[in-house]
């Protein structure tokens, strides 16, 4: 594995859905979990590619 390198996970469930984002040192830089139901803006989809690109990650 990469030491460097910061990683990203989707655990996904029928009601939600959990982002977890950890650094090379295995520090969790950010987590949170969205629930499948919930809209976002006006379309009513989820985009967690936006949210990784907020974080500074290419999608």
């Amino acid at each position: 594995m990469d030491r460097n390198r910061t990683v990203a996970g989707l655990d996904v469930h029928k009601d939600s859905i959990y982002l977890c984002i950890m650094g090379h040192d295995e520090v969790i830089i950010f987590e949170k979990k969205y629930g499948v139901l919930t809209p976002a803006g006006s379309t009513g989809k989820c985009k967690i590619s936006d949210l990784f690109e907020e974080l500074g990650f290419r999608v």
